[in-house]
């Protein structure tokens, strides 16, 4: 164990020091008028370093409504270096890591285990909006995501992602074959299903193909953004995800408002044995002023007595980790693994200084898994903010997340605490 977080540590050291001995070039020095090194030499002189280094602290108290705390205590994090790109091609290559320094009787799963690997190592080829990326890479698809902002290690994926286009006009097709969660370095052909014990999910998987599609709309005082999204897991579902939004900047508090619909349906082995998932959503956004944002929301799940968990949403890269793109979502636990039912939720975000962000959220779910069982009403109560220094201390910040979960029929409150501290460089 101290030999690992030696290594962890002369790594992450070394790894912020090289930061500092490439050559200092300005942007004209290093790169060309298209944005391509000028010659092999430039390719690796004016590449970046990139990353984060993060000490987190979690803290629960009748976790999950089981009746047990959990406390743990983690450091570690990931570097990238990226060269500088040559005739479209660029490369990437990283490490993380992460090393738990304490715990309580017990501990909390993804914080528990101390690891250290490769993290990005990839190759991608761009040319003007198109661009082609190979090997374990960040994604942002419906459900698949890094889900790293608030642990120490990101989500990673060995995978082709194909793009063309920007955020708001895309074409995208996607073949994921293993992925790496967030608590360890290993990339493995499993998902997030096989992490839960009370699934006791064994099956691999060949992985997930998406192919999605968007389009902006730009009137002179409104705008209309869709997307499509089609996502096929092997063996186990085929899931459609749309999304419609429609927003008047030039109005008085800037509103969008927005619609979804989600579909899943088995496939293959159905592995989940039948699965049948109709799930509708809205959100109205608004910005009372041009610091302050302010949502409301709204999803309602569709009960199927004879499918997986009464007509909920399997997202095996997701599940028991983010809502995705759910508009009303609590933060310490997921919409789509509640149930069918309905859940609701209103959040307020803002920059109170240069420095300071704060936010609050309340949502409530009144969902079921089972279909014999009448819903379970769930109320959480969410408070956070961010610190960002600036100077010489730029990158560093310190983030909290504190919120309590009231469920009726249980006596006792779920509190849960997250504290981090991280230097990005």
């Amino acid at each position: 164990m101290n030999i690992q977080i030696s290594l962890l540590t002369s790594a992450m050291v070394a790894a912020c020091s090289s930061a500092l001995a490439f050559p200092v070039s300005t942007q004209n020095d290093c790169t060309d008028n298209q944005g391509q090194a000028n010659n092999a030499t430039e390719v690796f002189s004016c590449g970046q370093l990139d990353g984060s280094i993060r000490l987190n602290s979690y803290s629960l108290k009748n976790a999950y409504f089981g009746g047990t705390s959990q406390d743990t205590t983690s450091i570690g994090g990931y570097a990238t270096y990226k060269t500088a790109p040559l005739h479209g091609f660029q490369a990437a290559i990283g490490i993380e890591g992460q090393h738990r320094i304490d715990e309580g009787a017990n501990s909390i799963a993804e914080l528990h285990d101390n690891t250290f690997g490769l993290s990005e190592a990839y190759v991608k080829w761009q040319k003007n909006r198109l661009s082609i990326t190979l090997g374990n890479q960040r994604l942002n698809l419906p459900f698949v995501g890094d889900y790293a902002n608030f642990r120490v290690l990101p989500y990673l994926y060995q995978a082709a992602d194909i793009q063309y286009g920007d955020a708001d006009n895309f074409v995208r097709a996607t073949k994921i074959h293993k992925a790496k969660t967030y608590g360890t370095s290993d990339f493995r052909k499993t998902s997030r299903l096989n992490d839960d014990a009370f699934m006791r999910y064994d099956h691999e998987t060949n992985g997930m193909f998406a192919l999605g599609a968007g389009h902006r709309w730009q009137g002179e005082h409104q705008y209309i953004k869709g997307q499509i999204w089609a996502e096929h897991y092997n063996n186990v579902l085929d899931l459609v995800y749309g999304e419609l939004n429609y927003g008047l900047p030039k109005y008085t508090w800037q509103p969008e408002f927005s619609i979804q619909a989600m579909y899943g349906k088995d496939t293959g082995h159905a592995y989940l044995g039948k699965v049948e998932s109709k799930v509708v959503g809205i959100q109205a956004k608004f910005k009372p002023n041009p610091k302050l944002t302010w949502k409301i929301a709204a999803n309602h799940m569709f009960s199927q007595n004879d499918a997986w968990h009464n007509g909920a949403l399997p997202t095996p890269y997701a599940h028991n980790t983010s809502s995705g793109p759910f508009f009303a979502q609590p933060f310490f636990t997921s919409t789509q693994d509640l149930g069918a039912g309905n859940a609701f939720s209103t959040e307020l975000t803002g920059n109170v200084t240069e420095k300071i962000s704060m936010g609050g959220r309340l949502s409530h779910v009144r969902a079921s898994n089972v279909s014999t069982q009448p819903h379970l009403k769930m109320t959480e109560y969410l408070v956070y903010g961010f610190y960002n220094f600036n100077g010489k201390l730029k990158g560093l910040s310190i983030g909290n997340f504190a919120g309590v979960q009231k469920r009726e029929g249980n006596a006792h409150a779920f509190w849960q605490n997250r504290l981090q501290m991280s230097y990005n460089f």
